[in-house]
């Protein structure tokens, strides 16, 4: 990189917390997340419809589907905290970066059942399904809100799909071609159809709520959704409109692992690493015993034994395209804070020997962050975020 890179806004939408205020809390207080689905027969963390406070009209919501809705909130949020103005900054010079996965199934299911009811022709399906379902939506969508005019892009990387696309922002700032961007990701699986893609899911749902990372008893994730977007800048940017930022963004790496080796992680951690000493790794934490051994196994051999491990996602539940993004949040607040956040639910039977897995909240100067994200086909990416130096 070349130009420095900070993080100057968060924008939360999961579920129980609509501010980055509300997700600290309950980051701070791990416990059981998501309802019980009798269909999955497990756990999933979704947003209520109580949360969808936001600028849109009613009649540009029945245009999107929900994982739009939930991204044009989260960039939104992103934006007011960090006190930008769109209308204020060369729109030729900002850009909009998504991860996702599985694109808009809820207006689609929706339309589907329209076309396929008695008698029903193709003149029943909204004329915007066309623009509604596809994974692109959400960056045409907040492209099209804010009149943003820079280099945009949609990224689709399983789990890894929102750390790509932070990382991705980074460098065309860090390279010149933009100013700032909004950059995250969003998911929206509570659906039929995306729900009965999940009964096969290979790490597995838990039954329980209890989704621990790292547990010697894992059972599995707890599916969520969401959104959650930062608002990214060059640091001479963020100086000129006078923003404080979070943190900053020093590098990143992805890879793709067909092996599934973990072979892939390694060459991310040790890339974004950088040769330089890390203080803690927020990892990708599977809750699934096979994947959460990998891991392990990589971190002790990239990380020093004196470095400190959390997932704090757990508390809030593996929130797919938006997972990286929500990691990266909560590695901003942590350095904001300098305070590491828990891991959800694990007991003290922990698979990690060498490092030390946080179980309770505890203050510790932070200039060097790492954070893992894996998909399940072998892409992995890690991105190094730290305190402004």
């Amino acid at each position: 990189m070349n130009n420095e890179v900070v993080v100057t806004g968060l924008g939360i939408l999961v579920p129980d917390c609509d501010d980055k205020q509300a997700l600290w809390v309950k980051a701070l207080t791990p416990q059981a997340c998501g309802q019980f689905n009798e269909d999955l027969q497990g756990h999933v963390a979704a947003i209520d419809d109580h949360q969808l406070f936001s600028g849109l009209s009613k009649r540009q919501i029945r245009k999107i589907d929900s994982f739009s809705h939930f991204g044009l909130i989260a960039a939104e949020r992103a934006l007011q905290d960090a006190d930008l103005v769109p209308e204020t900054v060369d729109r030729q010079r900002m850009g909009v970066l998504v991860g996702n996965c599985f694109g808009g199934w809820a207006f689609t299911e929706r339309e589907l059942r329209h076309l396929h009811k008695s008698e029903g022709t193709s003149r029943d399906v909204s004329p915007f399904q066309a623009t509604a379902w596809f994974p692109a939506a959400v960056q045409g969508q907040i492209s099209l809100q804010y009149g943003l005019k820079g280099f945009s892009k949609t990224i689709m990387a399983d789990r890894a799909s929102s750390l790509i696309s932070v990382g991705m922002a980074a460098n065309l700032i860090a390279q010149g071609k933009l100013d700032c961007a909004l950059a995250g990701g969003c998911e929206a699986i509570n659906t039929d159809f995306i729900l009965a893609a999940l009964q096969g899911a290979p790490e597995g749902i838990s039954p329980t709520g209890h989704y621990a990372p790292f547990d010697k008893q894992a059972n599995g994730m707890v599916p969520g959704e969401g959104a959650v977007f930062l608002l990214l800048e060059s640091v001479e940017h963020a100086q000129a409109r006078g923003k404080v930022p979070y943190a900053q963004i020093k590098r990143w790496s992805m890879r793709n692992d067909p092996t599934c080796s973990g072979k892939g992680l390694e060459q991310t951690m040790l890339a974004a690493a950088g040769g330089c000493p890390v203080d803690l790794l927020i990892a990708d934490g599977a809750a699934q015993v096979l994947q959460d051994q990998q891991e392990t196994e990589v971190i002790q051999w990239v990380l020093s034994q004196h470095t400190h491990v959390t997932a704090p996602k757990a508390s809030v539940g593996q929130l797919f395209g938006a997972a990286g993004a929500l990691d990266i949040a909560l590695g901003a607040l942590m350095i904001e804070k300098q305070m590491i956040l828990p891991t959800a639910q694990c007991s003290a039977a922990s698979i990690l020997v060498n490092q030390q897995l946080i179980q309770q909240a505890e203050e510790k100067p932070l200039s060097r962050i790492l954070i893992n994200s894996r998909g399940l086909r072998g892409s992995a990416a890690t991105l190094a975020l730290s305190s402004l130096q």
